[in-house]
């Protein structure tokens, strides 16, 4: 069993591979007891008056766990419907459920492509084009969201937060799709007034502000769901007018401490509403916002910008943030907002890395985000491997190795060891590196710290919803298993996230309910009573 844990004084987090521990949920998809054995242990050893075992002997793992189950998880209430009682096999583990904060819902379809381009032209030719299409053929909306929904949950994401398109009829479609599926999803229904296709930008900000409250009330008054949350969604600066920021941020004013229905027991996310954007990604996007610094009262960077018009709250999602400056950071820090860390994209489109490393020790929350379709996968795997390498770069810098005819000091370079005419140049920055563990807390607890989910979600503990992942590392073959039992669990478990793709997944929960191999109830053709029910 994989536990997300949180160092507070090196504020960073990791994850503790479980040897033993044991679980239980309730009737409505609750964690009720956890305890690891490691504890249980503890327990026996400074129990010395008691000399009767409390363990099981000779007879099995089987009966050991069944006896734990019937002395604990008894006191669970409300009861689970009948007791069942589950032994993982050696090769299996569970993962607290993986958090993806930054997806493009209508970019699914060329998910794999398009990745020669930069970013502004790649928005033009690909992007714009793909979104539009959406709300001509809903046929072809519903087709593309199922299958996302299908993808991205059976790779193990049980919440997601998700940008659509400007057009509210395929955007309350996907709504009605993450309902249907039973997947935690943060929706939002992208706003665009300006600099974009004649025949995809939004006619002004008040028809664009007027579609967002007409969005939000069917989410929350309509679907009413716990699990399925409307977020406002300014694309990005260059696409968004003044006016229409500072309506967004009258809009999160007016729906602070609004919620959705509650459904199994406590409700999902905190109150009020969810904000996302995109900030500080790339080099042309820096420079397009500088030469708009007249529209927005002499400002030429997008995070002063969402911050005077109240759009910086700790509820704020914001995509990247390469190139934000240590006091951008720092006024991140002061209002709780989380960065979605999106390396696989970065690569392609963001002219840099983000030193999540400094980001962290700024006090500022972060997540990852696979950024589909400008990141090539849409599993999270993809995005924790990406984080790695991307810090693994930013540390010992990504320079060539220079012949004597090249040679040339180049301001700001680090040499290192040189012999004849060589030398390897490269800048790196110490201290940069994230390791798998750090990725992975990244990718459950610090996705749900962003989204304030951190009672609900991201790991182990007593009261938060069941929302988890089993996966089988024998399962599909990409993981070599050592015969013998010549693995750790850790071993496993890190073999998993480095080899493993979703094959090993077998079960995908959220909130007790088995998702990949279950939910479409009502098949998601409208929120409310007397949806027709799809087989899939």
């Amino acid at each position: 069993m994989v536990q997300p844990i949180r160092d507070t004084i090196k504020k960073r987090g990791s994850v503790k591979v479980l040897e033993r521990a044991a679980l239980g949920v309730d009737g409505v998809g609750r964690i009720c007891y956890f305890k690891a054995d490691e504890e249980e242990k503890d327990e026996e050893e400074g129990n010395e008056e008691d000399a009767t075992p409390k363990r099981v002997e000779a007879q099995g793992e089987e009966a050991r766990s069944a006896a734990l189950a019937s002395s604990h998880l008894v006191s669970c209430q409300p009861p689970p419907p009948s007791l069942r009682i589950v032994t993982l096999p050696p090769s299996h583990f569970l993962l607290p459920g993986l958090v993806d904060t930054h997806l493009h819902a209508p970019q699914f379809g060329y998910t794999g492509t398009a990745t020669h381009l930069p970013l502004l032209e790649w928005l033009n030719r690909y992007t714009f084009p793909s979104e539009a299409r959406l709300a001509s053929d809903l046929s072809y909306a519903q087709s593309l969201y199922r299958s996302l929904l299908d993808t991205v949950v059976g790779q193990g994401t049980t919440t997601a937060l998700y940008f659509a398109s400007k057009d509210l009829a395929p955007t309350k479609l996907l709504v009605d799709l993450i309902h249907a599926k039973g997947q935690r999803g943060f929706v939002g229904k992208v706003n665009m007034d300006r600099h974009a296709p004649e025949d995809y930008c939004e006619a002004s900000a008040s028809a664009s502000l007027a579609a967002t409250e007409a969005f939000l009330d069917y989410v929350l008054d309509v679907v009413a769901s716990p699990l399925v949350r409307p977020v406002l969604t300014p694309r990005f600066l260059p696409t968004c007018s003044d006016a229409l920021l500072q309506g967004l941020g009258a809009l999160a004013r007016k729906y602070a401490g609004r919620e959705g229905g509650r459904e199994g027991g406590r409700g999902g996310a905190t109150p009020g509403l969810h904000i996302q954007s995109h900030i500080s990604e790339s080099a042309d996007q820096v420079a397009f916002n500088h030469r708009l610094a007249e529209h927005h009262q002499g400002e030429s960077r997008d995070l002063p910008v969402f911050e005077r018009c109240g759009l910086l709250t700790p509820l704020t999602v914001l995509a990247h943030g390469i190139h934000l400056s240590p006091s951008e950071l720092a006024l991140l820090a002061r209002r709780g907002a989380g960065l979605a860390h999106c390396p696989l994209s970065n690569f392609f489109f963001g002219h840099g890395v983000l030193p999540v490393r400094k980001v962290l020790e700024a006090g500022v929350k972060v997540g990852l985000g696979t950024d589909v379709a400008g990141g090539y996968s849409s599993s999270m795997l993809s995005a924790i491997r990406s984080c790695v390498l991307a810090s693994r770069a930013l540390e010992d810098g990504v320079e060539e190795w220079r012949h004597g005819e090249e040679e040339g000091d180049r301001e700001g370079k680090k040499e290192g060891g040189k012999q004849g005419g060589e030398q390897w140049c490269k800048e790196g920055r110490e201290g940069m590196r994230i390791d798998w563990k750090e990725a992975l807390w990244l990718a459950t607890m610090g996705g749900a710290e962003c989204l304030g989910l951190e009672e609900e979600v991201g790991s182990w503990a007593v009261g938060k919803a069941f929302d988890a992942v089993r996966v089988d590392v024998k399962k599909g073959g990409a993981v070599v298993v050592l015969e013998g039992g010549g693995d750790s669990a850790e071993d496993l478990v890190e073999k998993w996230v480095n080899n493993g793709d979703d094959r090993h997944v077998l079960e995908v929960y959220v909130v007790g309910r088995e998702i990949k191999h279950g939910g479409w109830e009502g098949g998601g053709g409208g929120a409310g009573k007397g949806r027709p029910k799809t087989q899939k």
